[in-house]
């Protein structure tokens, strides 16, 4: 017997997480090993009981399936999260879902789907997105599906995209997903591209960096390029509105970043004529796990573009990670496909490809 049932979301101060809660975090580990031969993807049970309580600036619901009639024993089978915004795209939700290996191919998937759809559009949620991986660089000649905006294609006899395609879901773009081993040889590098980076803009741009929450000094500039994350970045129209960051979005997001036992270190490029701070990037890691990094943003402000600040800041924070996190293994970055210029900057530093990830929307 399958029963469709929503977790509870925590009460103020009451971290105990939910049996099911816990169930969530034994499978996604067991599905990133299956997918990526690692479990660096995979939230803490104590960061995911936070996640259930939301934010200022985003919600999230989610239902579990369980073999049974809907008790607390019953075995998980496979969950559904869904992510809303609440100041941006009102009619969004982002979804995740996950269904064990010995229970796909038994409707889990679609019962899961149609149960957040429906609850989502009672909602006002008509605008589904949801993201899949596949190894491989992608389907050989004409047989992918490309995607509506971009450039790339994926293949549609995977599982997963084929599950998307089934109900409804249109590919709108492709991103290429890439690991970087951080070992002696990575970190020389990054050192000599930081340096000739460094001798090619130090004229005109200072680098500054610091760990964890922005200094004050720098919050209100940060905050500005967070903004310009949704604007400038390559990405399909129908991902997502423009967002308004200003120093409360930003110090919210870092309290949460704290709560949830993250650590990150941030470098960026300031402007030696005006003062203000025009590049960026953010590579942040679980507490629990700190040999996986995962590259947040990185931005260049469209009108200091040109002078190297791209390489200077991502090869400068590599450093800074090493510093911080001497347990970092690996560190793992996400690309449009057609984002030429910052995977030109990836593949220097050593980074290399380890499969496409597709977005898709359905409305």
């Amino acid at each position: 017997m399958l029963t469709i049932k929503p977790v509870p979301t925590p009460a103020p101060g009451d971290d105990t997480a939910h049996p099911w809660v816990e169930a969530m975090a034994a499978l996604d580990g067991a599905t990133c090993r299956e997918l990526y031969g690692h479990d660096d993807f995979n939230d803490s049970v104590a960061a995911r009981v936070l996640s259930l309580r939301g934010s200022p600036y985003w919600s999230q619901d989610v239902w579990v399936a369980l073999d049974g009639a809907g008790e607390v024993g019953d075995p998980v089978l496979g969950y559904v999260g869904a992510d809303q915004p609440l100041r941006e795209d009102p009619d969004t939700a982002s979804l995740d879902l996950t269904v064990t290996r010995a229970a796909r191919r038994r409707g889990v998937g679609t019962a899961l789907l149609n149960t957040a759809a429906a609850a989502l559009a009672a909602q006002g949620r008509t605008t589904l997105l949801a993201w899949a991986f596949e190894p491989g660089l992608g389907p050989d000649g004409d047989d992918g599906v490309a995607a509506s905006s971009g450039t790339g294609a994926v293949d549609p006899r995977r599982p997963s995209n084929a599950f998307l395609l089934r109900h409804g879901f249109t590919l709108e773009q492709v991103e290429r997903p890439s690991t970087l081993t951080l070992d002696e040889a990575a970190l020389t590098a990054a050192q000599r591209h930081a340096e000739m980076a460094r001798v090619a803009s130090e004229d005109d741009y200072e680098l500054v960096g610091w760990d964890g929450p922005a200094p004050d000094a720098f919050a209100e500039g940060r905050a500005l390029l967070e903004g310009r994350m949704s604007t400038d970045v390559p990405m399909a129209e129908e991902l997502g509105e423009a967002q308004a960051w200003d120093v409360a979005r930003l110090r919210s997001a870092e309290q949460r970043m704290l709560a949830r036992e993250r650590g990150w270190v941030t470098s960026a490029a300031r402007h030696r004529g005006s003062g203000e701070l025009v590049a960026f990037t953010l590579v942040e890691w679980p507490g629990h796990n700190p040999a996986g990094v995962w590259q947040e943003g990185t931005l260049v402000h469209p009108d200091h573009r040109g002078h190297r600040l791209g390489m200077l800041v991502k090869a400068a924070n590599l450093l800074r990670l090493r510093r911080a996190n001497p347990h970092a293994l690996r560190v793992h970055t996400w690309n449009a496909a057609e984002n030429a210029h910052m995977l030109a900057i990836n593949d220097a530093l050593g980074f290399t490809p380890t499969g496409l990830e597709g977005a898709w929307r359905r409305r």
